[in-house]
């Protein structure tokens, strides 16, 4: 194993695509995302008020960077999906008293909704009241904008494993190595193990460069976060073994691997609200992996607590090593191209 390994190491070491995709690029453009999608100078919440009283509805007008629109509760779903509205809220009066509803893209607490909250619960105090969203540090900068596309970026990373694999395979470099009396299972598991490193150092930078600036996770212990992106790496990296049993094909395999998580980005819920999504998409993205750790992210800020998301962790792992074993024993039986 440590044979293999060094031989992965000098391969990936010397392959600047390696160094580039895998460990630079994912944090130079994460850490771009960040900072320029959080801040947009107006932030449009749709409000139907149910009530004679317009206290809360006042109160939510004063918070500076925010533009409130008048809504129908048919049209909550779509307007959320299409991005005309970034949350809404519903004001009902029960019984002589205001009960708001807010409805959006995900239980995570942002700071949005916290100064919506805060703009409510002292709507009985208007003139004392002024809240400011676009006034927040750049160091207190949040990451949640752009899980999406972090949990997709590091997800469909394992391609770089894949096209190296059928790369070696096929020009016979593998067969070579093969002659040295090494094993299926080390051959794959040294190069495995060494490019699963490399993504981990990667997560590792973007999370440590995060914490230099101060950014938000959410969460008491930003910790966590960190787990959770290494258990999307873990099955990227099964992932890609998986498939790189499946062809000896370099493009059919990168294409394949774009496309199912493009596919399954869409239904999993951290492109468009989960919730609201027609009853069989959410039977779709309920067997994505992006589901599964973006719920676990947010679960996690909304909780504190790692014990909730040990389900989804494990389902995560387990369906990797599955993949893995596999993807060692289909590629065994594979027929060199």
């Amino acid at each position: 194993m440590k044979s293999m390994m060094s031989h992965a190491l000098k391969v990936f070491l010397r392959n600047k695509e390696f160094i580039m995709l895998v460990i630079i690029l994912p944090e130079l453009l994460l850490l771009l995302m960040t900072f320029l999608l959080p801040y947009n100078e107006t932030h449009t919440i749709g409000v139907l008020n149910n009530s004679s009283n317009t206290i809360i509805v006042d109160s939510i007008n004063d918070i500076e960077g925010i533009n409130v629109i008048s809504i129908k509760e048919d049209e909550i779903s779509e307007k959320i999906m299409n991005g005309n509205i970034e949350l809404a809220i519903i004001i009902n009066n029960k019984d002589g008293k205001d009960i708001v509803t807010i409805y959006n893209l995900s239980d995570a607490n942002n700071e949005i909704k916290q100064a919506i909250n805060l703009a409510i619960k002292n709507a009985n105090n208007i003139e004392s009241t002024r809240i400011s969203i676009n006034d927040a540090k750049r160091g207190n900068l949040s990451v949640n904008p752009t899980l999406a596309f972090m949990l997709f970026k590091l997800i469909t990373g394992g391609t770089i494993l894949v096209t190296y694999i059928i790369s070696e395979r096929n020009r016979k470099i593998k067969d070579r190595i093969m002659l040295s009396n090494i094993k299926e299972s080390t051959y794959i598991g040294g190069l495995s193990l060494v490019f699963l490193i490399g993504t981990f150092i990667s997560s590792t930078l973007y999370y440590l460069t995060a914490l230099m600036l101060n950014f938000d996770f959410g969460m008491n212990h930003s910790i966590y976060f960190l787990l959770m992106l290494y258990v999307a790496n873990i099955f990227s990296v099964a992932f890609a073994i998986f498939i790189s049993s499946l062809t000896n094909n370099e493009e059919t395999a990168s294409t394949n691997i774009s496309g199912i998580f493009l596919i399954l980005s869409f239904f999993s819920g951290i492109f468009f609200p989960y919730k609201y999504m027609p009853k069989a998409f959410q039977y779709i993205g309920y067997v994505s992996p992006q589901r599964w750790i973006s719920l676990g992210i947010e679960n996690i800020q909304k909780t504190g607590s790692l014990l909730v998301v040990m389900p989804s962790i494990i389902i995560v792992i387990s369906l990797s090593l599955i993949l893995f074993i596999f993807g060692i024993i289909k590629t065994k039986n594979l027929k060199k191209g």
